[in-house]
């Protein structure tokens, strides 16, 4: 059986959210036009620090995450930008399971924003960048 990856480890993290329970549509790399899913972006696996010698190395993984929300009022924006808050303080204060061979270190969510909206305004993009810290076993 092939362990998991890190993004798989995200996805099954963001999933457990319970701030994202009741969204169905859950993508990689996408998001549907309509309201109410959301995507997991991955940005990247780089060294953010030492190499030991014994192999292991301080890494990031980086990812951004996209959510669809209804803006077509006042409130609706304003829950949303509650809505980014909660999420985004959820993201800082639960750990998350790498594959074996990453040792977990830290995860922070930064940025929530609106990153876009519909050409009527109806509908809107946010994001929150998040960054995993870990280190590499290095058991390749």
């Amino acid at each position: 059986m092939q362990e998991q990856t890190i993004i798989e480890c995200v996805r099954d993290y963001i999933a457990a959210c319970p701030l994202l329970s009741d969204i169905m549509g859950r993508h990689i790399d996408w998001t549907e036009e309509t309201p109410d899913n959301y995507g997991i972006f991955p940005n990247g696996d780089v060294p953010s620090g030492s190499k030991y010698i014994d192999g292991t190395e301080e890494r990031q993984y980086r990812f951004s995450f996209y959510i669809r929300k209804m803006t077509d009022t006042d409130v609706s924006r304003l829950e949303n930008s509650g809505f980014l808050e909660a999420l985004q303080r959820w993201f800082n204060n639960h750990s998350l399971v790498l594959p074996e061979d990453c040792d977990f270190r830290d995860i922070s969510a930064e940025n929530a924003m609106l990153l876009e909206s519909s050409e009527t305004g109806a509908e809107s993009t946010y994001q929150v960048q998040c960054a995993i810290d870990y280190l590499y076993l290095g058991k390749d």
